[in-house]
């Protein structure tokens, strides 16, 4: 839920006078926490999905290259 959606719910109870200003204050920003925690949760999984599915694909990493290339480097200055 994006803030601009919390507060427009929030004002509307508000308005109808459902909530009074100290509850919706405390309300809005409750939404907001959850809505940050969900999303970094969401964010997550994703990340982990997606980093098992290149797994799978067996694609070499950033770090599988540079590691190749250090060895590369290495192999270059005995050769010299």
């Amino acid at each position: 839920m994006t803030r601009d959606k919390i507060q427009e719910f929030v004002n509307k109870m508000t308005e109808e006078a459902k909530l009074s200003e100290e509850e919706a204050r405390k309300l809005a920003d409750e939404l907001l926490k959850q809505s940050e925690e969900t999303k970094l949760k969401f964010e997550e999984k994703m990340d982990e999905r997606i980093k098992k599915y290149i797994g799978g694909l067996g694609l070499a990493t950033k770090d599988d290259v540079e590691k190749i290339r250090e060895e590369l480097q290495e192999l270059k200055r005995k050769t010299k």
